[in-house]
């Protein structure tokens, strides 16, 4: 995303964060999605990382209010923003499904590294 939009983290995220609008993320578990969540409490939110490999996103979706604002930065800088309580409120229940999801793939993926590292002990 950064490289289509250089000025992401001035542009965007310090206007949020300077407006205490707190962010729930759902991130790639890969280099980058680390360093993001590393700085999870100085940007006002909380990111969660799954599998890069099984949930390859190449879009950005924000849900607020009654809106959904999703870009593309893959091949094409493309966006839109819906406003519609019926499908900002889909677009929740949607995301609040990952969110549960990414809690059990943080947890599995953490036992398989501590038990990776008991096995490497003993």
């Amino acid at each position: 995303m950064r490289q289509n939009w250089p000025d992401y983290d001035t542009a965007y995220v310090q206007k949020r964060v300077k407006k205490k609008i707190h962010l729930r993320g759902i991130a790639p578990l890969d280099e980058y999605g680390i360093k993001v969540q590393q700085e999870d409490k100085k940007y006002f939110r909380e990111i969660r990382r799954v599998s890069a490999k099984e949930c390859n996103f190449s879009n950005e979706i924000n849900i607020y209010d009654d809106k959904v604002a999703i870009v593309s930065f893959k091949d094409e800088l493309i966006g839109m923003i819906i406003e519609s309580s019926e499908i900002a409120n889909t677009q929740r229940a949607i995301f609040k499904m990952a969110w549960e999801f990414s809690r059990n793939f943080q947890t599995h993926s953490q036992l398989s590294k501590s038990s990776l590292h008991q096995t490497a002990d003993q």
